[in-house]
């Protein structure tokens, strides 16, 4: 599903207080009309458009992690992996898709990159599009490399590599921003956070599911790579989960449409737990270090 923001309680407050200065104004013949009225009017495209934020890539972030998922279920049965495909293809069309969409509102209100990337809660959201990214390098691993050659293979390893060099420069300046420019206090951390530092453990994730396929060669420095990522990805989930445990003792679960959003929390233990125990697995065994230490 497309998620969309609402209004917070400060702007509620002034949509309502808009209100009741108009209903007020009647008995005098003037009328002020809110800027949040739409009744005279639609809003239009292109202010769709301007309202299309990052957190709509929560949509493909998930459909590409069930397709991962269908692919990897113990448990096959005949059609299985024809429905991971079309999940595949459905989610790759919706990410152009969407990329596209962002592009536009990009050219026709240049103000709001720069408002994407500094204002909360849209700034944790952009690691939506980085784990759609790496959802859709999962599944060109597990459903395109058994049916083509060894040049998916080299264009996978190329991907992650500069899927993981991108990764660790964003996450870099955001957590720079975010400390030199506070654009939320502590009490205030909500469980998007997380989602900033998700795309960083991912490339662990990503580096399990890969591994195997790869050439010896160059299978254990995507290994050692992935391991990394994942330790950074977890060092960076224990400094934000102080911050959303104070808020939630302090402040309550949030709004009742909020409280979905809770097991974002738990996630970063079992992208860990996952990571250690697929890339233990891809190790080659009879490859430098490994073949000469057999024991």
């Amino acid at each position: 599903m497309i998620l969309l923001f609402r209004p917070n309680q400060t702007t509620i407050k002034k949509m309502n207080g808009q209100t009741n200065d108009q209903t007020s104004n009647q008995h005098t013949g003037q009328t002020f009309k809110s800027e949040f009225d739409c009744s005279d009017a639609d809003v239009g495209l292109r202010g769709r458009i301007k309202d299309f934020t990052f957190a709509n890539f929560t949509c493909t972030q998930s459909t590409g992690a069930v397709a991962v998922l269908l692919s990897e279920t113990p448990h096959q049965f005949h059609g299985l992996q024809t429905v991971g495909v079309a999940l595949f293809i459905l989610n790759l069309v919706l990410f152009l898709s969407f990329c596209a969409v962002m592009a536009t509102r990009f050219i026709l209100h240049p103000s709001m990159l720069k408002k994407s990337v500094t204002t909360a809660p849209e700034c944790f959201f952009i690691g939506s599009f980085w784990l759609s990214t790496a959802t859709v390098i999962m599944c060109m691993e597990r459903f395109g490399v058994p049916h083509t050659g060894p040049w998916l293979v080299a264009a996978i390893r190329v991907l992650f590599w500069i899927y993981a060099a991108v990764t660790l420069i964003y996450v870099t300046a955001m957590f720079a921003t975010l400390y030199l420019k506070p654009i939320l206090q502590p009490s205030q951390a909500q469980p998007a956070i997380f989602i900033s530092v998700y795309h960083v453990m991912l490339t662990g994730t990503m580096a399990a599911s890969i591994a195997s396929s790869q050439p010896l060669t160059a299978r254990l420095p995507i290994i050692v790579a992935g391991v990394t990522y994942q330790g950074l990805g977890w060092i960076l989930n224990l400094v934000l989960m102080p911050w959303f445990i104070g808020n939630a003792i302090g402040n309550g679960p949030g709004q009742p449409s909020n409280c979905p959003n809770l097991f974002l929390a738990v996630g970063s233990s079992g992208y860990t737990i996952v990571s250690l125990i697929s890339c233990s697995q891809a190790l080659p065994g009879s490859y430098s270090y490994f073949a000469r230490r057999p024991n």
